[in-house]
């Protein structure tokens, strides 16, 4: 099996921490703190990030069209 990369742990703990609301709604990522606190580079935090905005902006986008469709 394939070990995640880490990007995919940064994401995967991202992920948990604003779902989980150890980071709050609307808190603007800082990225040196993340980097930081998942001991990675940057660039892993950039796309764990990006993918964790791709993920909201795909939820924001099904929520719309499920609001349309009712209404």
């Amino acid at each position: 099996t394939k070990r995640p990369s880490l990007a995919d742990d940064a994401y995967q703990t991202l992920r948990q921490e604003i779902l989980g609301l150890v980071i709050a709604p609307r808190t603007e990522l800082d990225e040196a703190a993340l980097v930081h606190r998942f001991a990675v580079s940057r660039t892993p935090v950039r796309e764990a990030t990006q993918a964790a905005l791709e993920e909201a902006s795909a939820r924001r986008d099904i929520a719309a069209a499920h609001l349309m469709a009712d209404g």
